[in-house]
């Protein structure tokens, strides 16, 4: 293996221990089985085709003289190779038109993985089968990561697929041989130390940019460089990010410096960038160049102030300067200077984004290098131009560590109205893993700890590149709280931590005003019963049927003969359950009226007698809001208090007290006999339900339930940080 492509991949074998002292060790998952063919075990001189218990499915039509199997070591099946075979003692087969497939799973969606294992010919017999590698063979999905049309290799030779990145998490892998003479000759291919290997994305690649949303320009990177080039200043300001504005007068500082071998350094004030919006505008608009480049000049830049051993994303920022010109350049890349490590990109043409695999020429893009910086060493940086008088033009670079970083936050930053009981979601650009560490809570107003949880914690899940955290603590209504992270607290495949998120202005966020809230509702149009929503629980109670439809919304009819359907039940601990057939003295007016007629009580309830209701069939971590329709049903004093849990009757409650059901006054409206509905806003608990408590202050005053809903509230702002 080259020391270029040593830097690159950080290996993580899922499958496979490592094959001949080549990969290096990394976080590990079960995507694969036997991939070393060690099972069952065949013997000495012994092979069989098609074994049972093998871990791969291989094909096997004995009439025909083809299939695949597994050989031990001095079966008729070896190559040439005096030593074992790569992986132990045994290893696959395929004679001529055969298959081989295994399912593997646990792949992570978006990540990039390659596939390794090794390949020869059985030498006893004719070379030239030829060999495929497939993801999903005949599905939609299917992906060929791997041709060779003509197997001729003595010896086991090492083989890596092409890169290939999941759109889920399973496929099914198939290696297939076909005979290209068909039944003449016996061609047989032997495969052994099969390895999925999650690996870095390529040294350079091309990511089109149009506006802030798009240009992953965050402050929760680690930069070592951001540099704003051209007669600007300030540099640019983008999603928080400072640019320093880097001109001849600069030269040499901030651990850069540029320098030409022929032509005038210049600073340029630009143009309009043509396809940008927002403040990368501003980065994009200004420019240094080389006046009078000779053609075959060459332009350096060099990055300095590394640290020996951390990988890094080098970013140049591209955008089209006037079309059909041939600002054609070769791109080296120097991780250690001048040294024996480099990577190149030849004919890129600034001009002419198509020459990077853009859709149009004038697509903006940044160009990403990723390597590791070598010890005492600088990022050396050369374009040498095709043209005279065409150089580079310069606009932006940056310099930043590789690691998992904060992509979307839930609550986003800066939110507003979040539930007291809501979890915190953290979602990165990569997989991670747990690391060591702790995310902390504070209270904003003092910065005091409201709870340190340990990531390893059973409070901290991880799923890909999702973390979430359930805070232990019941948040406090109309607060303002934040959250930080301790740096390594996650770690992507190759074991990089995340940088720490500090202060109270990166992920910060603000309580609901109180948990209930309570809004005077008079007809259809001010009820706030819509057919776009999504309900759980659409309940009219009472002896009416069918129940209200009201907007498009359709109530189900709900009494005593209904108790325990429709995910809903109710008891008394005193007093007799009862439907009523209602009056009209409620103060609505169309369908609306329908709903607040009739009605559930518990009839001849001793003061202290309490009612429950009992919503069930809810989705954990789903966002609820659960909604009571009051009216008054005779001047007078139904004093309640009502108890919502929504871990049943667990620890969490919620409770409004001193509630006078006839006089609305009593939460606030301007008329005793005003209508209104009570919300209860809530995120549902594993396996528990939403169960809700009136108790009576006063004898035979029980709640009148006219009407109940429960509808899914969105998530609590997600903000999306990069794309």
């Amino acid at each position: 293996m080259n020391p270029r492509r040593r830097n690159q991949i950080k290996k993580a074998v899922l499958c496979s221990a490592a094959i001949c002292g080549i990969f290096l060790a990394a976080t590990s998952a079960n995507a694969l089985n036997n991939t070393s063919f060690e099972a069952p075990d065949k013997g000495d001189k012994g092979y069989e085709y098609a074994p049972a218990a093998a871990s791969w499915v291989f094909s096997n039509i004995p009439s025909a003289g083809r299939g695949a199997g597994l050989s031990g070591p001095n079966g008729p099946w070896k190559c040439d190779n005096i030593s074992p075979d790569p992986g132990g003692d045994q290893f696959a087969f395929l004679q001529r038109d055969a298959r081989i497939t295994q399912d593997m799973s646990g792949l992570v969606i978006g990540g990039t993985y390659e596939l390794n294992f090794f390949e020869s010919y059985r030498t006893e017999k004719e070379p030239g089968n030829n060999l495929t590698v497939i993801l999903d063979e005949g599905l939609s999905t299917e992906m060929m990561i791997y041709s060779n049309n003509n197997v001729t290799n003595r010896t086991w030779a090492l083989r890596r697929s092409s890169y290939f990145v999941p759109a889920k998490t399973s496929y099914t892998l198939t290696f297939r041989t076909v005979n290209p003479l068909g039944g003449a000759g016996d061609r047989t291919t032997i495969i052994d130390g099969v390895a999925l290997n999650m690996v870095d994305p390529p040294p350079v690649m091309y990511v089109k940019i149009t506006n802030d949303a798009n240009c992953d320009i965050t402050v929760f990177k680690n930069y070592t460089h951001k540099l704003d080039f051209g007669q600007g200043a300030p540099g640019a300001l983008i999603n928080g990010v400072q640019f320093n504005a880097y001109n001849k007068a600069a030269s040499g500082t901030l651990n850069f410096s540029r320098s030409a071998t022929s032509g005038t350094l210049e600073d340029h004030a630009g143009n309009n960038p043509v396809g940008i919006s927002g403040s990368l505008t501003e980065l994009m608009r200004d420019m240094y160049y080389n006046n009078g480049n000779a053609a075959g000049g060459t332009t350096t830049w060099t990055l300095s102030g590394l640290t020996a051993g951390v990988t890094y994303d080098t970013r140049i920022y591209v955008r089209q300067w006037s079309p059909g010109s041939s600002r054609l350049a070769t791109f080296v890349f120097d991780p250690d200077g001048a040294g024996p490590i480099s990577n190149a990109t030849v004919q890129v043409s600034e001009d002419d984004a198509r020459s990077v695999g853009m859709a149009a020429a004038a697509d903006p893009y940044y160009l990403n290098y990723r390597f590791t910086a070598v010890n005492d060493e600088n990022l050396v940086i050369t374009a040498t131009q095709h043209n005279s008088g065409n150089s580079w033009h310069l606009y932006g670079i940056t310099n930043e560590k590789v690691e998992p970083r904060l992509k979307a936050m839930s609550p986003k930053d800066n939110a507003t109205g979040i539930l007291v009981a809501s979890d915190l979601v953290a979602t990165f650009d990569a997989a991670v893993f747990k690391g060591t560490g702790h995310i902390t809570l504070k209270q904003s107003s003092d910065n005091s700890v409201v709870e340190s949880i340990n990531v390893n914690s059973a409070a901290v899940t991880v799923s890909g590149s999702t973390v979430t955290i359930k805070p232990t603590v019941n948040l406090e209504v109309n607060t303002g709280y934040y959250v930080e992270m301790d740096a390594g607290a996650f770690v992507d495949h190759a074991a990089r931590a995340c940088p720490a998120v500090t202060g109270n202005s990166k992920w910060n966020f603000t309580t609901i005003t109180d948990i209930f809230s309570f809004t005077k509702i008079t007809n259809d149009s001010d009820c706030d019963i819509k057919a776009s929503k999504t309900y759980t629980h659409k309940l009219d109670f009472g002896l009416g049927a069918p129940g209200a439809l009201i907007n498009g919304v359709q109530f189900a009819a709900y009494s005593n003969a209904a108790n325990g359907t429709l995910n809903f039940s109710r008891a008394v601990s005193a007093g007799a359950p009862s439907d009523h057939l209602g009056n009209n003295g409620h103060n609505v007016s169309g369908n609306l009226v329908n709903l607040m007629t009739d009605m559930y009580y518990s009839g001849d309830a001793p003061a202290g007698g309490m009612t429950t209701w009992t919503l069930s069939g809810l989705t954990a971590g789903v966002n609820y809001e659960t909604r009571i329709y009051v009216r008054q049903w005779a001047p007078g004093r139904r004093v309640m208090t009502l108890v919502f849990d929504p871990d049943g009757a667990g620890p969490i409650s919620d409770v409004v007290t001193q509630i006078n059901e006839d006089n609305a006054a009593s939460v606030g409206m301007s008329a005793a006999n005003d209508a209104y509905y009570i919300s209860y806003p809530f995120m549902a608990v594993a396996g528990e339900n939403l169960v809700i408590t009136a108790t009576t202050h006063l004898n035979n005053a029980t709640w009148h339930l006219y009407g109940l809903t429960n509808e899914v509230i969105p998530p609590m702002g997600t903000i999306l940080l990069i794309q």
